[in-house]
């Protein structure tokens, strides 16, 4: 694997985590719940 695929992996997971915390504040879960997600 290259170092390029790498980083957008790790890229794309971190949007994916930061979209899933912005819906859960948009649903109003309590962001604690996230560390289980």
């Amino acid at each position: 694997m290259s170092i390029h695929a790498v980083a957008a992996l790790a890229e794309s997971h971190d949007l994916a985590r930061q979209y899933k915390k912005k819906r859960l504040a948009e649903s109003g879960t309590d962001l604690a719940q996230l560390d289980t997600i």
